[in-house]
């Protein structure tokens, strides 16, 4: 048996995904300092209201230090009021949970890098002592479609006659899906649906595992696959 490379196509990883019933754990009620430094400038009920609460809502709010202290806590009050009502498992008080904590990680992070220029050193550290653990080469996922060409005659190759309509009936399929984007193996799939392969030649469709420029596949597929502009090309 022999083979006639005829379509490549990069796919990506796909598939559906059911939504998970549960948006995550309980909404943390118990606000915990933002580093060793931090210290705790009042309690209410036995649970710690935090200095680094009183200076971030004396900034934002623009108050003074002992308004800011009243408003933390009023917030620290509020949250034991909403542990007391169940509200921690409540699916919006876990989602705005969760955004007010991905603000203020955000809030954080521009306040000590407030440019690009500002992370240029410690990037440059990471390069510099974990350059190896960053390096991965391009992966490209592929879909190939080829046209099987057999000879009924074990010990005699292929006529001409063959290899010529299986190289035509390649560039049919091509001609099909060479103008279209966005492409997965199903779409590879739908297409040759009903087509009938030429005599003594069969058509078969095979997903590829991800392999880098050097990968283990022949050099001539792997140039014919990097070549692709874009995912979901042919």
């Amino acid at each position: 048996m022999q083979r006639l490379l005829l379509i490549i196509v990069v796919a990506c990883g796909g598939g559906s995904s059911k939504p998970t019933a549960a948006l995550g754990p309980p909404a943390q009620l118990v606000a915990p300092g933002v580093d060793a430094n931090d210290v705790i400038v009042a309690h209410v009920n036995g649970r710690p209201v935090w200095g680094s609460c009183v200076a971030v809502q004396a900034r934002r709010a623009r108050v003074t230090a002992k308004q800011a202290l009243e408003q933390c806590l009023e917030f620290e009050l509020l949250a034991q009021t909403a542990e007391a009502k169940q509200l921690a498992t409540d699916r919006d008080v876990i989602e705005a949970t969760r955004t007010a904590l991905v603000g203020r990680l955000v809030d954080q992070f521009e306040a000590k890098y407030p440019s690009v220029d500002s992370m240029a050193a410690q990037i440059d550290e990471v390069y510099r002592t974990q350059g190896a653990a960053l390096s991965r080469p391009e992966l490209r996922r592929s879909t190939h479609l080829l046209v099987m060409v057999e000879d009924p005659k074990s010990n005699t190759k292929a006529s001409p006659a063959t290899w010529d309509a299986a190289r035509a009936f390649a560039t049919q399929i091509h001609a099909q899906l060479e103008a279209q984007t966005g492409l997965f193996a199903s779409h590879m799939k739908d297409a040759i649906k009903g087509l009938e392969a030429p005599p003594q030649t069969t058509l078969n469709v095979e997903d590829l595992s991800p392999n880098p420029r050097e990968g283990r596949l022949v050099t001539e597929y792997l140039d014919a696959l990097f070549a692709i502009p874009e995912v979901g090309r042919v």
